[in-house]
């Protein structure tokens, strides 16, 4: 198996908490599994006796029995477990019916690898013979009363289907004229050829050379650890722990991008660019993700309660990545390429109305839906709706263990409708989350409409009938500033949802003069100074009136850039938005519902103009 592991052992004793939702070993892995049997050989034994699996058990008598792949302490082979009073169902491939000197090769490679001392490369080689040859004929089940199909699990966790009546096991017909043998620990059959290993989506990423820039990617933060919970303890040598039988786990920070791509007992439908598909995608999202050099964090408030930040990180650092470059510099390069896995895994068990087990329905669903999500919440929607999705390619997909992979040489992806509106800005004002400082505001009022207190002279909806009235405590001028988070340097139309102060019967004046009611609206930087100074302002309009007649979707800026992306940073840092009750202004508040932005793009070409915004 190809794979750029970097192999970085932090700290033999890894707390258990780091370990949480990785897949290290299965009960299966520890072979326990006490039984009875009423005959006196093992399985192993009958092996032995059967005739023609010479070569399945010259295999079987070299293969070492790893709990892992990063096993450390193996010393059996499966000549020595098909032994133990343990149960296993073996379907054993009869001699001339597959190409065993393939696996040979493997082990002798195995061999002299071990010789040199070299025992990643050694594991490497074992686990392939082990995963993708002999487990894929042993389950650790009984299935000797089956009559009728039966989905079963083998050791390396693959599904087949066995059929008893039928006298298939993984599509491969049984000697019938040997039927099958018990033993003392298990039960014995016979194929008339090799069982078919079938690769799940993130081994096929691994195996074919054409995804090798993707799955590069994927592996280039493989770390592996210490699992103290999976090993065997021996005795405390100077107060610490030397363990006799010990446990390693690879962890791979960016696989999660791909959602759930090796689990076995779901179904999922894959688009993996090409190397050269996958370089041209990375260059056209690479704008969506230009971060500066120095951004400033850490809220506080002033006397006069408008928000800043106080302390200021920089990016502009040397560090290495495929050579030398900034820390901005692989911001952008990780922040596109996580953006690009995360758009590639559609889990059918999202598709409504599919069933999973049907392949043809799956694969239809998927490539004709309007629109589909994938694992890591990206979607991606089909610009001609009901037919075939021009993101699933013109080719036929390849059968994976646990769903289908479409390979394309063009990544259709549109980064507006997927990535830029990845994590929307859209709140609404009443929550409070994005509401980070204000000045001159007597009181915050978080007002409910019904039956009684709505207004049904001023039109407009209200999003879950309630908005923030902000009053002024002084006729000085009143700010209150949001934040605006995740934004990437990209386009926007940025919009306040405004009421009239009239939408609610208590707060009709008594004369017959209507309100009238303008602000001001500002965009800032991150800035780090008590109050910003001109070049931190990066956007002003004044004057914009709030309708008396109706709630008012008010575009405050249009197509406004953002230099710099905010999005997926390590500290809490944003651009922030303020809306100005001037001075002397005849109105006393501001009411608003919502904040929100639509993603407009970077002028790159294909992509649309905007994504449709319920307005």
């Amino acid at each position: 198996m190809n794979r750029n592991l970097l192999y970085s052992i932090k700290g033999m004793f890894v707390a258990a908490a780091a370990l949480v939702g990785v897949a290290a070993c299965t009960d299966d892995d520890h072979f326990d599994v006490q039984v009875s049997g009423t005959a006196a050989e093992s399985v192993w034994d009958n092996m032995r006796n059967a005739g023609q699996l010479n070569d399945f058990l010259s295999v079987l008598e070299r293969t070492t029995v790893m709990r892992s792949e990063n096993d450390q302490a193996a010393t059996i082979t499966y000549a020595d477990l098909l032994k133990q009073p343990q149960y296993f169902t073996i379907w054993a491939p009869e001699d001339g019916t597959y190409d065993v000197s393939r696996y040979k090769a493997l082990l002798d490679s195995a061999d002299k690898a071990k010789q040199a001392g070299n025992m990643v490369a050694f594991r490497d080689f074992n686990n392939t013979v082990e995963t993708q040859f002999v487990r894929n004929h042993i389950s650790r089940s009984s299935f000797a009363n089956a009559t009728a199909p039966l989905r079963v699990q083998l050791m390396n966790n693959k599904r087949v289907v066995y059929d008893p009546a039928g006298q298939t096991f993984n599509e491969v017909a049984l000697d019938n004229t040997f039927g099958f043998r018990s033993a003392n620990n298990g039960m014995l059959y016979k194929l008339t050829g090799i069982s078919p290993f079938a690769y799940n989506i993130l081994e096929y990423l691994e195996e074919n050379p054409d995804w090798a820039a993707v799955n590069e990617f994927v592996h280039c933060d493989d770390t592996l650890y210490f699992n103290a919970g999976g090993s065997v303890e021996g005795a405390l040598v100077d107060g610490e722990m030397v363990y006799v039988d010990s446990a390693f786990v690879t962890i791979s920070p960016m696989a999660r991008y791909l959602g759930s791509a090796s689990a076995e007992d779901s179904t999922y439908v894959a688009v993996i660019p090409n190397n050269e598909a996958w370089e041209a995608a990375v260059e056209k999202l690479k704008p969506y993700f230009n971060y500066g050099t120095t951004y400033y964090y850490n809220l506080v408030q002033t006397e006069e309660g408008i928000g800043r930040f106080n302390t200021s990180i920089n990016y502009g650092e040397e560090m290495t990545m495929d050579g030398e470059m900034t820390q901005s510099d692989s911001l952008r390069e990780y922040g596109t390429r996580q953006a690009l896995l995360s758009s590639m895994v559609f889990s059918a068990t999202n598709f409504p109305g599919v069933d999973v087990t049907d392949g043809d329905q799956v694969v239809n669903y998927a490539r004709t839906a309007d629109s589909l999500i994938s694992t890591r919440d990206i979607c991606i929607y089909n610009q001609t709706p009901g037919q075939v999705n021009a993101f699933f390619g013109t080719g036929e997909p390849v059968k994976a263990s646990n769903g289908y992979i479409y390979t394309v040489d063009d990544f259709k992806l549109d980064p507006v409708s997927a990535i830029q509106d990845l994590y929307p800005v859209d709140f609404d004002v009443e929550d409070g989350a994005n509401d980070i400082g204000s000045s001159n505001v007597a009181s915050r009022i978080v007002v409910t409409l019904d039956t009684v207190t709505r207004n049904p002279d001023v039109t407009g909806t209200v999003h879950d009938e309630s908005y923030v009235r902000y009053e002024r405590a002084s006729t000085s001028r009143m700010t209150i500033d949001f934040s605006l988070p995740n934004v990437l340097s990209a386009k926007y139309d940025i919009y306040a949802v405004m009421l009239p102060s009239e939408i609610n019967r208590n707060y009709i004046t008594s004369d017959s003069v209507r309100e009238v009611c303008t602000f001001n609206a500002d965009l800032y930087s991150d800035y780090g100074t008590e109050n910003p100074a001109p070049s931190d302002r990066l956007a002003s309009v004044t004057d914009l009136e709030v309708s008396q007649d109706s709630v008012s979707h008010i575009l405050l800026f249009k197509d406004f850039k953002f230099d710099k992306s905010y999005f997926n940073l390590t500290i809490n840092t944003f651009p922030r938005l303020r809306l100005t009750l001037p001075a002397g202004s005849a109105a006393n508040a501001l009411n608003i519902d919502r904040i929100y932005l639509v993603p407009k793009g970077n002028d790159v070409e294909g992509e649309v103009d905007e994504i449709p915004v319920n307005l």
